[in-house]
């Protein structure tokens, strides 16, 4: 059986320079391209401890979705504690604490919405509008009362 270096023709100084050459390229594109990757797998680990974890996290809170639908249940039985009507009027009550803390004057304090803030609202600018343009025939914005 003939070897690579016979069918070559080299003599043996050729062959050691060869296997030598051959030993140095295979070392520097271990260098380049293999050995920057090993840094790679430390990263990998930690990704997927931290998966892991999200994922027993996750299962967790997915083993109390029964337990969270009988407080739904429980809750929804027990009705709300504070009524629509008593929600608008806190509503009404804190904005116009804070108009009056930062000096602006929203006027007609005292009446609550009843139904929602916009049909609320939607009277008290038509009827500041309708008194603007009566008692002045400027074509300026509306004043709030």
């Amino acid at each position: 059986m003939t070897s690579v270096f016979d069918k070559l023709g080299l003599r043996p100084q050729e062959q050691r320079f060869v296997v030598l050459t051959v030993t140095i390229i295979v070392i520097v594109v271990s260098v380049l391209f293999i050995f920057p990757r090993f840094k790679d797998w430390g990263r990998l680990q930690g990704a997927k401890a931290a998966a892991r974890a999200t994922l027993q996290t996750n299962q967790k809170e997915i083993a109390r979705v029964p337990e969270y639908r009988s407080q739904l249940q429980k809750l929804e039985l027990a009705g709300s504690a504070v009524l629509k009507a008593e929600q608008a009027l806190d509503l009404t009550r804190t904005v116009q604490n804070k108009a009056q803390e930062m000096g602006a004057g929203l006027g007609r304090g005292s009446e609550a919405p009843t139904s929602s803030l916009t049909s609320s609202l939607s009277p008290w600018t038509s009827r500041a509008w309708t008194r603007n343009s009566s008692t002045s025939s400027s074509a300026s914005a509306p004043a709030i009362p």
